[in-house]
């Protein structure tokens, strides 16, 4: 019988702050806020964030600043962005990606040794 190497389900990349901590999940951002179809935090740096929104009907400047209130609570000290697009790419296997993380691998391991040192 043919031997199982690895089982893959669902991944999605890591949140890092600047203090060491990861954040994995981000469906708490959207708390308090209707008007949005589907959304896509993109990491560029340890304090620098990217929310793309696929906006609803009846999206504001109120529901952009209540997304960057819920991340920065999450995430400490950045600079947040929330940029309206008309889709969210899909992989190439056609899969929505919430999270997307930028950072290179060292960039990931200074934030995992601040979180360490704390």
């Amino acid at each position: 019988m043919p031997i199982l190497e690895r089982i893959e389900g669902r991944l999605d990349d890591m949140l890092y702050t600047a203090d060491g901590r990861r954040v994995g999940r981000v469906d708490h951002i959207m708390k308090g806020v209707e008007n949005v179809v589907e959304a896509q935090v993109v990491q560029e740096r340890l304090d620098a964030f990217t929310v793309r929104v696929v906006p609803g009907k009846g999206f504001a400047q109120t529901d952009a600043a209540r997304i960057r209130e819920n991340l920065q609570l999450h995430v400490g000290r950045a600079t947040i962005r929330v940029e309206t697009v008309p889709s969210i790419p899909r992989t190439p296997s056609g899969k929505f990606r919430a999270v997307v993380c930028k950072l290179n691998e060292s960039q990931s391991e200074l934030a995992a040794a601040n979180g360490r040192a704390a």
